[in-house]
């Protein structure tokens, strides 16, 4: 057999893995594949297509004929089983894409929710004033100070040291309420472990 002839034969075997590619990557928005990740898709895609269209036609009393077609030049392309493998492949298509984006949603929701359940109040508080873009009002009760800005970073819980580092700062006289210092840009605050500090969240 011709290399001309033997690519035309191989296109028309694998269109059910070309369309099921073609569909999910465009409902996915994804970037274009290499040609080596669209063969991959391609050829993947197209077995399944075919071993779900095989049991089909075993349901139906009728055989399946991808296998022996492809390993085979003598043997007929049967143009039933591909335009059942196409019309399959279409359906997965549009139904793959949403199903593979739920399930990654849920499985993102899950591993999120498990990570603020291990996480200290520490942590899951300044996540979300970071997640909200809030400010936060930090209490200093033994330095007479408090801080008011926006969370810019901060220290894990696992760390020894419990620092964060505030933008847009205010500073403040706990006792007298007077303001010390104003629109400070960006101000690091360690908090030591026997500190008698409260944190505010500023709505």
């Amino acid at each position: 057999m011709e290399s001309t002839e033997l690519t035309v034969r191989l296109i028309i075997l694998f269109i059910p893995g070309i369309i099921e590619t073609f569909i999910y990557e465009t409902l996915q928005g994804k970037e274009e594949l290499s040609d080596r990740g669209f063969i991959i898709n391609v050829v993947l895609s197209a077995f399944v297509m075919y071993s779900l269209t095989y049991v089909i036609f075993t349901l139906v009393g009728g055989g399946a004929s991808f296998l022996d077609a492809l390993l085979d030049s003598s043997v007929k392309i049967n143009i039933t089983e591909i335009l059942l493998a196409s019309l399959l492949a279409i359906v997965f298509g549009f139904l793959e894409a949403p199903v593979l984006k739920t399930t990654a949603r849920l499985i993102l929701k899950k591993v999120e929710k498990d990570r603020k359940m291990r996480a200290s109040v520490w942590d899951v508080m300044l996540d979300d004033v970071g997640d909200n873009d809030g400010k936060i009002r930090i209490i200093l009760n033994d330095q007479n100070i408090v801080y008011e800005g926006s969370v810019n970073r901060y220290s894990p819980s696992l760390s020894k040291r419990r620092e964060i580092c505030l933008k847009d700062v205010n500073k403040y006289e706990l006792k007298t309420g007077n303001q010390l210092q104003n629109n400070i840009s960006e101000i690091y605050v360690q908090i030591r472990e026997d500190e008698d500090v409260v944190i505010e969240l500023i709505s």
